[in-house]
């Protein structure tokens, strides 16, 4: 069987079971066991495929339709144009986790220290602190399993230099003041986990996903240690849902009263990411 056959059983087996995207993932999951590039793949229609080949890329096929994430089957994603490991210990990146990113690049000089907190795979801590070598980077994450992960990511990009994973709750493991903190926590309300699509309820951890009965149990609690742990000249930047940026309005003037809260929005128009200051910039 030649790769042009082979990928369209596997896009017709992907249609038939309402994959969302069949075309790519069938084109990803074979050129993943191709060990090649898709660019690669494409050009290579005619190529005959081995029977051992072609039996692992049915049983990757097969894991799809049970929707098992794309990103956990071929063990990577990409993230600020860098592959990361990723398993089921981990959330899978998303692309609007950029945005928070791109604005913790922009406000930040070539020097200092910051916090990613709750940081999973690490494509957060790791990527700013590749961006800016200058900056130590501490990493907190409550799981054992998800900093097992960051670690290998952070020997993958020689990172070790400049990310410290510490293990606990939210900015509790830092014993210092930092001039930066970035936190994409848990924010789906618990009574909504059961509505998410498929690849996200069945695969992805749930202590990742879960913010509490309103989506904002986890960001209180970090609100809560925030003025403690953050400089007074410091920013504090958090993705979450665009319907929960009143809610946060209202938990940082209870905290926090003369704190600002500037909103700056994906590439969707939705708002994403928010910061939070306790001054006024210059």
């Amino acid at each position: 069987m030649t790769v042009r056959e082979l990928l369209r059983q596997g896009i017709q087996d992907l249609r038939d079971a309402q994959v969302q995207s069949p075309v790519l993932d069938a084109e990803v999951l074979l050129a993943h066991v191709l060990e090649r590039s898709r660019t690669v793949l494409l050009a290579t229609f005619d190529e005959q495929v081995s029977a051992l080949m072609q039996r692992e890329y049915r049983e990757f096929v097969y894991r799809r339709v049970r929707r098992e994430p794309v990103a956990y089957l071929v063990g990577d994603k990409e993230f600020y144009g860098r592959a990361f490991r990723v398993t089921p210990a981990v959330l899978i990146p998303r692309p609007e986790t950029e945005i928070l990113l791109e604005r913790a690049l922009e406000i930040t000089g070539s020097d200092g220290m910051a916090v990613d907190v709750g940081t999973g795979s690490g494509c957060i801590a790791i990527s700013f602190a590749l961006e800016r070598p200058g900056w130590k980077v501490y990493a907190t994450d409550t799981s054992a399993d998800a900093l097992g992960i960051a670690g290998q990511n952070i020997a993958a990009f020689r990172a070790a230099g400049r990310v410290r994973l510490l293990h606990g709750s939210l900015l509790e493991p830092v014993d210092s003041q930092v001039g930066l903190v970035m936190a994409n926590l848990p924010y789906v309300p618990t009574g909504e986990i059961r509505r998410l699509d498929a690849d996200v309820r069945a695969w992805e951890p749930h202590c990742a996903l879960d913010g509490g009965p309103d989506g904002m149990g986890s960001i209180r609690s970090l609100l809560e240690q925030l003025p403690a742990k953050l400089r007074p000249d410091g920013v504090c930047l958090l993705e979450l849902d665009p319907r929960l940026f009143d809610a946060l309005d209202r938990a940082v003037a209870r905290h926090m009263s003369d704190w600002q809260v500037l909103r700056h929005r994906d590439l969707t128009g939705r708002e994403r990411v928010a910061e939070l200051r306790g001054f006024t910039p210059s």
